[in-house]
C-alpha cells in the first residue's frame, strides 16, 4: 500500500526547489493537464522517456515523418520498457506519429565483465536478470517488442523500420554500450534524426567517469566518426526547460547525424525571402 504513495511524495520534494507558483502550476497539471502540459512539468514517473519520446516524436513530425522508433537496450524486469510503451502510445495519438517502441535484452542479466572499463567495482555478471520473459512478453502492448540477443555480439539495426528518435541506454558496461554505438556508425542516415535523443543511465555515481563505462563508449565513438557525433544535451535543456533542476538532465545526449540529408541543405529554398533582422533605430 505504501508503494501506492511513493511517487506522489517524492515528486513533491523534487519540487521544493522551485518557486511555489511553479509547484502549483505542476499540481494543476498533474491532475488535469494535456500531455504536453504533463511532459512539461515532470509529472511522469520516468520523465526523461516522456520527454525522450515526446520530443523525438515532435521533431519526427516536423520533418514530415510519420513513423519512428524508440529504443531501451537494457529492459531487465520490464519497468522501464512499460513506461515507454504507454508514453508511447498516448504521444502517438496526440502528435499523430506513429511510434514503434522496442527493447533488447540479453534476458539472463548482465555478462561478465571485461576488465576495469566496465564498472567491476559496481556491477557484477548475473545483475538485473529478466526473471519472468513469459509474463512480460504477455503484458507488452501491441506498440513493442521485446527482443532478445547478446548485445555485445548481435547487430540490433536488423529490426528497425523506422526512423530511430530517442534511445535510453541502460547496460552499465563499456563493452555493451560501445557494440551498441558501434552500430550506429554504419546505419543509414534515413533510419536516423538528425539530431537524435540518448539517455545514458549509467554516468551519474561516484564513481563513473570519462574513463570507464558508458562515458567512456561515448568518448571512443566521437573519437573514431567524424560525422556522427554524440555531445551532451543537459546545457540547452537547463536553458530551456521550466524545471531545470530535474536530475534527469544530466543524462541527456543528442547523436548529431552530421551526414543527414537536412543537416547539408539550406533550411529555405532560393526562392523564399532571407531573414531580416529589425532595427528600429535605422527607421
Amino acid at each position: 500500500m505504501l508503494s501506492k504513495f511513493r511517487y506522489p511524495v517524492n515528486l513533491i520534494k523534487s519540487r521544493l526547489s522551485y518557486p511555489l507558483h511553479v509547484d502549483f502550476l505542476s499540481c494543476v497539471s498533474f491532475l488535469f493537464g494535456s500531455i504536453k502540459s504533463r511532459i512539461k512539468y515532470d509529472n511522469y514517473r520516468l520523465a526523461h522517456y516522456a520527454y525522450g519520446v515526446y520530443e523525438g516524436a515532435r521533431r519526427a513530425k516536423e520533418l514530415g515523418l510519420k513513423e519512428i522508433t524508440v529504443i531501451e537496450f537494457g529492459v531487465a524486469n520490464g519497468r522501464g520498457l512499460l513506461a515507454m510503451a504507454l508514453y508511447a502510445d498516448k504521444i502517438e495519438k496526440d502528435l499523430g506519429v506513429k511510434i514503434n517502441v522496442l527493447g533488447y535484452d540479453s534476458g539472463e542479466g548482465m555478462p561478465q565483465t571485461a576488465g576495469y572499463k566496465d564498472h567491476p567495482e559496481i556491477y557484477a555478471t548475473g545483475d538485473f536478470p529478466m526473471q519472468d520473459r513469459n509474463k512480460l512478453i504477455y503484458i507488452l502492448p501491441k506498440n513493442t517488442e521485446l527482443i532478445i540477443m547478446d548485445l555485445i555480439k548481435s547487430d540490433w539495426t536488423a529490426s528497425l523500420k523506422a526512423p530511430v528518435a530517442f534511445i535510453s541506454i541502460d547496460v552499465d558496461y563499456y563493452s555493451s554500450t560501445i557494440a551498441i554505438l558501434h552500430y550506429l556508425t554504419a546505419l543509414n542516415s534515413t533510419l536516423l534524426l538528425p539530431n537524435t535523443l540518448i539517455y545514458l543511465d549509467d554516468i551519474m555515481m561516484a564513481n563513473h567517469n570519462p574513463y570507464q563505462g558508458e562515458l567512456l563508449a561515448v568518448e571512443e565513438f566521437n573519437a573514431a566518426n567524424n560525422l556522427r557525433k554524440i555531445v551532451d544535451f543537459s546545457k540547452v535543456l537547463r536553458s530551456t526547460r521550466l524545471l531545470a533542476n530535474a536530475p534527469w538532465i544530466n543524462h541527456m545526449y543528442q547523436l548529431h547525424v552530421l551526414d543527414h540529408k537536412v543537416r547539408n541543405e539550406e533550411y529555405r529554398s532560393p526562392d523564399e525571402p532571407p531573414h531580416i533582422l529589425s532595427n528600429k533605430y535605422l527607421k
